[in-house]
């Protein structure tokens, strides 16, 4: 990935961090004892002090470190009398104090901070090597949202390149390619989508739209992400998800539309959700099923004859128009539309109900901009890049 900008987690380098193989990493193995080992927990590593009682300062303090991997849980000792285990992926920014054995002094404490980007890269998905960056130029002017892509506006638009499996990066059955565009007012996102027989079936909004060939789009925001699904009949399913650490009152979360008592929520990552139960490291994640973005705008056309078995279809586009004052909760004191340069990270991705010998596969083939290393989209770290520019394509 390249530079990071106003939409990355800075690197907090006030304290030293201590990760995986660095020089840090072998002087604490080499102080540790007989009675001290290195953990690696959320891609951080950990001195476990195994010997009692824990140490106690005005900061938290670490005293141990139980669990396994995402799991990991810590517990500290915030004064005499009050101690407090908590998950390690909820550490992100936290100063923590460690102590070789025998060294039991305040004074003695070496102070390590977790960096951001080290608790939230730990590796569920896959590594930012494999993020597919594209560039979203500024549109020449605002865009009638029709579906249509053969206009001027997105005709010699330079489109992405094809989407992979999701799981192992190969290459998809059939093409899909996305491109972006931007003015001061909106975001325009627009899929070319390759499919030989063109179905649908959910006519509904908010229906559960993954169940048929879909198209998705996610943004994600600081603490949190909006989901856009849409199938061939314009069937739109959107979402909006906040994790579960970040919703607090008095925060920028703090607004009706939110409200956990009066709108229709669920819980992403929770131990009902059995294929994502302890998987990201930060755990659940609060989905406000009843969000509908302010000013959205979408249209699809079809080419071809939807649900007509006895025609060979070339496909179906797609076109959205997201309004940047509706996104702009997203972020926290951040201006959108983003400068020159900045990125913000998306997810662009798609989902065909396939169906072999009559009957439906056991989950739908889903297929990305990049590969995300498991069968999830709800992996923020595992967005692709949007790097914005102000000039139009060709210009």
């Amino acid at each position: 990935m390249s530079a990071p900008s106003r939409f990355a987690f800075p690197r907090l380098s006030s304290h030293p961090t201590i990760s995986m193989g660095s020089p840090e990493r072998k002087q604490a193995r080499a102080a540790s004892g007989s009675h001290q080992t290195l953990y690696s927990a959320a891609g951080v590593t950990f001195p476990t002090v195994q010997a009692a009682p824990p140490i106690t300062t005005q900061r938290l303090t670490f005293a141990a470190i139980s669990g396994a991997s995402a799991r990991a849980r810590a517990t500290f000792v915030r004064g005499p009398r009050v101690t407090s285990t908590i998950p390690t992926s909820l550490l992100r920014g936290q100063v923590l104090n460690f102590a070789p054995e025998g060294q039991r002094k305040i004074q003695d404490l070496t102070p390590c901070m977790i960096a951001p980007e080290d608790a939230m890269s730990a590796r569920y998905g896959v590594s930012e090597e494999r993020l597919v960056e594209i560039v979203c130029h500024r549109a020449r002017g605002p865009i009638a949202v029709d579906g249509d892509l053969g206009k001027p506006a997105w005709r010699a638009a330079p489109r992405s390149p094809r989407f992979v499996d999701m799981v192992s990066g190969e290459p998809a059955l059939y093409e899909t390619r996305v491109a972006c565009q931007w003015d001061d007012e909106r975001l325009y996102v627009a899929y070319w989508v390759e499919e030989p027989q063109v179905r649908a079936t959910l006519t509904e909004r908010d229906s559960f739209v993954w169940n048929d060939n879909d198209v998705e789009l996610f943004v994600a925001g600081e603490d949190c992400y909006y989901e856009l699904e849409i199938n061939a009949f314009g069937t739109v399913y959107e979402a909006f998800f906040v994790w579960q650490d970040a919703l607090r009152r008095g925060s920028r979360f703090d607004r009706p539309e939110l409200d956990l008592y009066s709108r229709d929520v669920d819980l992403l990552g929770g131990f009902q959700d059995a294929s994502r139960w302890g998987r990201h490291p930060r755990g659940r994640r609060f989905a406000f099923l009843d969000f509908d973005l302010a000013g959205l705008e979408t249209a699809v056309r079809v080419d071809g004859r939807i649900n007509d078995p006895t025609t060979t279809d070339r496909g179906w586009t797609v076109e959205m128009a997201l309004p940047w004052k509706s996104l702009a909760f997203l972020f926290s004191g951040h201006a959108l539309p983003p400068r020159e340069g900045e990125v913000l990270r998306c997810d662009f991705s798609r989902f065909e109900a396939l169906r072999v010998h009559g009957k439906a596969l056991p989950e739908n083939p889903g297929w990305s901009l990049n590969p995300h290393g498991v069968y999830d989209s709800h992996i923020p770290e595992s967005f692709s890049v949007v790097r914005f520019t102000t000039r139009p394509f060709g210009g």
